[in-house]
């Protein structure tokens, strides 16, 4: 329903008194929160003559999303009869904002838990980078979905531990209660790629055909990344010619000349890169020594209206270090330390 259409809605409600129904109110409190028009949501709320437990939790669901957590815990503090789903907001809320002790602390004191207040807390630890505590809550559940698998499994994964993902993800594999999704080949492809398990990523492949998962542009760039990874240039290319939607992350990687093809692919397709797309680029000229195609690539970052970071300048340094252009380098290094002095400031 479009914002107008509500407001219409709640024009009509006032008109004919129906705002004192339980219902009603806690239908309209929900639709402000989903505008993200907390003003108007928690208005509703306070003149509310009744209110129940979904109504509370919608107000308290409003802030926590907006990252407004002090006044979520306001009303959660005061809320009567809290529930799972009240406290799992307030843990999603806390973990998001990346204050794991508070989320911590609100898990432990929770008389009932379920699979997502669980999950959430695994969640968060692989988000701060206590791989250990998020595997100790992991081991802790006594029910797992595919979202718990799933997020311990990317854990290990952006935390760099490829080997524990793939060993969870064989030990998933063995489980009867549970079934891999896409999420789950987008979590785990990048240990594939890291200890170069290409048996296992053909598999996956297979896997992601035979279920046709192969129509999310997520799992196609995860399976192009692995390709190139694996220096199969060829099925990368392929694979990504062959995807129905692409993104501006989608078939830059591995060896220079395919990777700056699948590049100018995009660009006639009409795809704008970004700082991601462009650090595989660079990345790829640095590997084949390519200083021309890495200048320019670099200055036409400005015309894709991309600011270079660290990471772009870096691949250039590398570059031009390798091939003797020490002052143009040294020159670029100039420029990281005063981005870095800036970011500082």
């Amino acid at each position: 329903m479009a914002l107008r259409e509500g407001l219409e809605v709640h024009c009509v409600v006032l008109k004919n008194g129906f705002c004192v129904n339980l219902y009603v109110g806690t239908s309209l409190v929900d639709m402000y929160v989903k505008f993200g028009f907390l003003g108007s949501a928690r208005k509703v709320f306070d003149e509310m003559s009744v209110r129940s437990l979904v109504s509370w939790t919608a107000v308290i669901v409003g802030y926590a999303r907006c990252g407004d957590m002090s006044e979520a815990r306001k009303l959660f503090d005061v809320l009567p009869d809290r529930d799972i789903a009240a406290s799992n907001v307030m843990i999603d809320g806390y973990v998001k904002m990346g204050c794991m002790d508070l989320a911590r602390d609100l898990f432990d004191k929770m008389k009932d838990k379920n699979v997502i207040s669980w999950t959430s807390m695994v969640h968060g630890y692989c988000e701060d980078g206590d791989v250990v505590a998020a595997r100790f809550m992991f081991d802790c559940m006594l029910v797992k979905n595919v979202l718990s698998w799933n997020a311990m499994i990317r854990g290990y994964c952006e935390n760099r531990r490829p080997h524990n993902a793939l060993k969870l993800f064989w030990e998933m594999r063995g489980s009867l209660d549970v079934e891999m999704n896409k999420v789950t080949v987008v979590s785990v492809l990048p240990a594939v790629a890291d200890l170069s398990s290409l048996d296992l990523g053909v598999w996956i492949h297979g896997f992601v055909q035979r279920n046709r998962l192969d129509e999310d542009v997520q799992v196609c760039n995860a399976l192009v990344d692995m390709y190139a990874k694996y220096g199969e240039i060829g099925k990368a290319k392929l694979l990504f010619e062959e995807m129905n939607e692409k993104d501006t992350s989608s078939g830059v990687n591995g060896c220079a000349k395919e990777a700056l093809e699948v590049f100018a692919a995009m660009l006639q397709e009409g795809f704008k890169p970004n700082e991601i797309t462009m650090t595989s680029v660079l990345s790829a000229c640095n590997h084949c020594g390519l200083v021309e195609e890495g200048r320019r690539c670099f200055k036409e970052m400005e015309r894709f209206g991309i600011v270079p970071q660290i990471e772009h300048y870096g691949c250039m340094i590398d570059l031009l270090g390798r091939v003797g252009y020490l002052d143009e380098a040294e020159n670029l290094i100039f420029c990281v330390v005063a981005l870095s002095v800036a970011s500082s400031v």
